[in-house]
This record gives C-alpha cells, structure tokens and sequence, in this order.
C-alpha cells in the first residue's frame, strides 16, 4: 500500500530540496535523490528536481510504500524512559547499544526496543528508524529524543536544523586541558577511506563549546556545547587539539578499565511542542563512567 505524507517547510533559510530531506529528515543523499528522481517527492504539488530550493512555507509530499516486509521486530529490551507524553519520549541509552538497525545488526538497537514498549512512534523513515530524529554513537551514552508522530519528528527535525535545541556533553579527556574555557572552530569531512571523520578545510563548518568541570592530574573533565551536529564532532574536536576522550579507540587509544568512550549526553533544553518556555532534561553518568571518576579522585 503507498501512502502520502505531507511536510510543511517552516525554516526561513533557503535549502535543495535534496539537502532538505537530507539534513532534516535524517535519510542518505542517495535515499532522497532516489524519491525525487523516482517522482515520490512534489512540492507544491509539482514534481520536482533535486536542485529545486524550497522556501518557507513551501507543502512538501512524499509518497511512501509501506508494501515491504520488514525483518526488524520488537523485542523485550529494558528502556531508561526519562520522560513521555503524548509527542515524545526521551531516553538514556545505555553504552553498547545501536541507535537503529542498519546493514547487518537487524536485533538489540534501541529502535527493537521502543517497538515493544509502544506502537506510537514517528514512521517516515519506516521501521528501521522508527520514532528516530537525531543519534548518538553506539558507545556514547545518554540522552535521546525520540518521537511518537511525524508532526512531532517534523517538529523537532526543524529545530535541530534551525540550532534551537541546546544539546550537552560530559567528556573525559585525557591531559590537562590548558583553558577554562575555549571555543573550538574545525571544519569536518567525513573520511571515504573509513568510517571515521576527519578535520579538512574542505568540510562542513562545526562549533562546540568547551568548560573545564573537574581537574585530575592527567585528565579533564569536560561540559561540551555543541552547535552543529556533525558525526564524531566532539570526538574528532577534542582529538585533534591533543585531548582525546577516554576509550575512545577510533580517535584515541583503548582503555583496558572501560568498553567504549567516556562521552555522555548529558543535557537537552527546547521548547516542548505546544509550549512556549523551555524545558531542561539531564540524566547522571551511568555508573562506568562514575566509578572512572572516583578512582581518578582516590588515585590522583
């Protein structure tokens, strides 16, 4: 059976059709030229080019086929659900743990999960991304925002794009990290040789924001800002000016007494669809993370 779901632009910045499904609705460049090229995608009724600039206000429909069979399933995974009502949930991911089946790893992602706990979530990217609007990597943990409708999932891709969600980090880095605070400007490319990124003069623009929280002799305890979303931001940032996270294999060293980096989504604060002041979710460090600090207190 196909379906038509219909979109309405509300960002005042001019943006590629393609870009705009790219960028806002969280699918590959490919997928979206495919739906357009494919006559799936009409704006304002017309079928368009992947070129075509949208504009505020502009009605974008794409036109979905919900035929296929799907192997992903719900399974019986405990959930750290902070909060839900009837648009969203958030949820503290535990390290470890998939944001949502891709290639291969079709059991165990937190879309497996969410599929038991409720049938209500957003399904414009269909049951592999179901309820899914922003990721974290699999060995950070914390924070997720996951929605339980597509106005919701337009709702929230919106102010992800347009930076009106404020999104924090706790990092663990190793070395003495020289500022109390700094500010860290480096453009990212993704890298085509591996899955990793890489800082280029030639990539996308990234900002995050550093705040020293705790000294230790030979590590730093990090709150970081972030106002872009580029993969691995703050892995590669923190990295590449000599403090690597903890863990951190791909842009660090293993760490024999942790699996996986010590980056946690710490804190979210927006506006709650039909509200008007905002609101500020934190979760506390799961207890690896923890229990690293207080050796480093009791040993350093």
């Amino acid at each position: 059976m196909k379906i038509e779901k219909q979109f309405k632009v509300q960002s005042d910045q001019k943006q590629r059709i393609d870009k705009f499904l790219t960028d806002s609705l969280q699918i590959t460049r490919s997928k979206a030229t495919f739906l357009i090229e494919n006559e799936m995608v009409s704006v304002n009724g017309k079928y368009v080019k992947p070129s075509l600039s949208l504009k505020k206000g502009d009605s974008v429909a794409i036109i979905l086929d919900e035929t296929e069979k799907s192997d992903i399933f719900a399974e019986d995974i405990t959930l750290d659900i902070l909060y839900e009502d009837h648009d969203f949930l958030i949820v503290n991911k535990p390290r470890g743990m998939i944001v949502h089946p891709a290639g291969s790893t079709r059991t165990g992602t937190l879309v497996n999960a969410l599929l038991n706990h409720t049938k209500n979530l957003s399904s414009f990217f269909g049951i592999e991304r179901a309820g899914i609007v922003h990721r974290i990597d699999k060995d950070t943990t914390g924070l997720l925002i996951v929605t339980k409708h597509d106005n919701a999932h337009q709702y929230f891709a919106d102010r992800f794009k347009d930076h009106k969600i404020e999104k924090y980090y706790l990092a663990l880095v190793v070395g003495n990290f020289p500022q109390e605070k700094a500010r860290i400007m480096l453009p990212i490319e993704k890298d085509p040789k591996n899955k990793s990124v890489k800082i280029s003069t030639s990539g996308k623009f990234a900002a995050s924001d550093v705040e020293v929280i705790e000294r230790f002799p030979h590590h730093t305890l990090l709150l970081v800002k972030i106002y872009t979303g580029r993969t691995h931001q703050i892995r590669i940032h923190l990295s590449h000016i000599g403090f690597p996270i903890v863990g951190d294999r791909l842009y660090g060293k293993e760490d024999s007494n942790v699996d996986g980096q010590l980056l946690h989504s710490h804190r979210l604060i927006f506006v709650k669809p039909g509200e008007t002041e905002k609101s500020v979710f934190e979760c506390p460090f799961p207890e690896d993370f923890r229990q690293y600090l207080e050796k480093l207190r009791t040993k350093e």
